[in-house]
């Protein structure tokens, strides 16, 4: 991906992973930890992000809802599902809205 003609990757996958190989996983395990544990506590799965500039190292962004995992094919039912377990709702270009997500970090 580019920003203001940077290039930058990203990466998501299971918070635990990501945390492991980003350089500032082990600063922000507890956190990890603990954001998993909320959303598994109102049935969401989580992901963690990270990110790295050019070939730099691997950067620990947070955690976010996997908005997949939450029936996501009917808008209705997530919208509501996320509004009852106390997700926050943003809308994103190209979808009315997705049921999206705390991060932590």
């Amino acid at each position: 991906m580019e920003a203001d003609g940077e290039r930058f990757k990203v990466s998501k996958g299971a918070p635990q992973v990501i945390s492991a190989i980003a350089a500032n996983g082990a600063q922000g395990k507890a956190a990890v930890d603990n954001a998993v544990n909320d959303f598994a506590a109102r049935g969401f799965r989580a992901l963690g992000v990270a990110r790295t500039e050019g070939d730099g190292p691997w950067q620990l962004i947070g955690v976010t809802v996997d908005i997949a995992g939450v029936g996501f094919w009917n808008p209705n039912t997530t919208t509501r599902g996320a509004l009852r377990n106390g997700a926050e709702l943003r809308p994103v270009t190209n979808f009315k809205v997705v049921s999206g997500c705390g991060v932590g970090g």
